[in-house]
């Protein structure tokens, strides 16, 4: 096998390249997912508007998962810790 076989051989890269493009935004909601929840421990507020991004990114990327549900979920207990039933229910609702 010569060197300019080896060349030849640029397809694969390419195929391997595509697959971590897709994992490239989920990385990133995972990230901001987890610290969102660092942030949840000293300031719930912070957090609060941190999981919200979550949601925001991953509607930006038109995608429906785990971080967002996960978010949610996070959302809707800060806001039953606040006794904020209103706003609780709503993203309950969402759920």
């Amino acid at each position: 096998m010569s060197d300019d076989d080896m060349v030849d051989n640029d397809d694969y890269d390419n195929d391997y390249d595509n697959e971590n493009e897709n994992e490239e935004p989920d990385n990133d909601l995972e990230n901001q997912y987890y610290y969102s929840e660092a942030l949840n421990e000293d300031d719930p507020d912070a957090a609060l508007e941190s999981f919200k991004n979550v949601l925001a990114l991953e509607k930006r990327l038109g995608t429906k998962g785990d971080w967002g549900f996960k978010s949610l979920e996070q959302i809707v207990k800060i806001y039953l810790k606040k006794k904020n039933f209103n706003l609780m229910l709503t993203n309950y609702i969402e759920l």
